[in-house]
């Protein structure tokens, strides 16, 4: 199992710019493994041209029409930041359970209105800004070279690409791996959205501790605190807090602390810290076995000595 997406994800590329839209804008990079589809304003000029392709990928008019056309369940917006704000409500109102949005500086109404259609919507949005999700071996949205990503049981959620990659690069030098690696960057369109993820890594089988990566905003991590409180599912949490500094980001690294969470205070120690909590976690767990058998033993014993002629 991963989060989010997967060998199954199905991604609709969606391209919309201010004035600027032309064949070339069509050779933007994807950056996406699982891509079937593109969805562009040109895509009305071949509406019903089946044959019309551009890389492989069938053109579209819409973000509704690809999805009826091609079965795609997730939409990877690249976009003006005037236009952010409409393409993500388009993907929310087609159904997909998920849409990832590239743009910087979205405008401050078109933030409230995507926020108010996620309210009424089963969609999770990951953005805007520059968000990089992988599941190893599944599927890729982002950049970064896969080659660093190895197939495994570390959850690790980032406010912080590069941090992402350092965490994936470290786990997967230990032999830990990852099951999914999902950097949000920083002003989710959603509060929500890093909880939501949080929620998944801990309900998610094959993974069997997460990394939390935050900025040390204090609220994040406050809220990150106060679910891991109440979980159901408890895991092996590590997390570390970029510089806090003022006594409310410092509130939200001691509330992590309560939550039992291991801080680390350098980047460079993530994996070697995973790797530590894991090891004691398994300690814990055969010295716990051994208790219970010699438990089972001594009780067998004692039944025989009573119970014999």
């Amino acid at each position: 199992m991963a989060i989010l997406i997967d060998a199954g994800t199905r991604i609709a590329v969606r391209t919309a710019f201010e004035g600027c839209e032309s064949r070339a804008t069509l050779k933007l990079p994807v950056f996406a493994s699982n891509a079937i589809a593109h969805v562009t304003r040109l895509g009305a000029e071949y509406a019903g041209a089946d044959h019309w392709f551009l890389n492989s990928l069938p053109i579209f008019a819409s973000i509704g029409d690809a999805v009826r056309r091609t079965k795609a369940n997730t939409a990877l917006i690249y976009a003006a930041p005037a236009l952010a704000a409409d393409a993500a409500l388009e993907a929310i109102d087609a159904g997909l359970p998920l849409v990832v949005l590239i743009a910087e500086d979205v405008p401050a109404a078109g933030r409230v209105l995507v926020r108010q259609a996620l309210a009424d919507a089963d969609t999770v949005l990951i953005g805007p800004g520059a968000p990089e999700m992988v599941t190893p071996d599944g599927c890729q949205i982002g950049a970064t070279p896969s080659y660093i990503f190895a197939r495994g049981k570390i959850g690790i959620l980032s406010e912080s690409g590069a941090l992402a990659r350092e965490a994936a690069l470290q786990t997967s030098a230990l032999g830990l791996g990852q099951s999914s690696v999902i950097s949000l960057d920083r002003a989710p369109l959603s509060e929500r959205t890093f909880i939501h993820c949080l929620e998944r890594f801990l309900d998610d089988d094959e993974t069997e501790a997460v990394v939390l990566l935050t900025d040390g905003n204090g609220q994040i991590e406050e809220a990150a605190a106060a679910h891991l409180a109440v979980a159901a599912r408890r895991k092996p949490i590590v997390a570390h807090i970029g510089a806090p500094q003022a006594e409310s980001e410092m509130s939200g690294v001691a509330a992590l602390r309560g939550a039992g969470v291991t801080i680390v205070e350098s980047p460079v120690r993530i994996g070697v810290a995973v790797k530590t909590v894991l090891d004691s976690r398994d300690s814990a767990r055969r010295e716990r076995l051994a208790a219970s058998d010699f438990v089972t033993v001594m009780r067998r014993v004692e039944q025989e000595m009573y119970c014999a002629p």
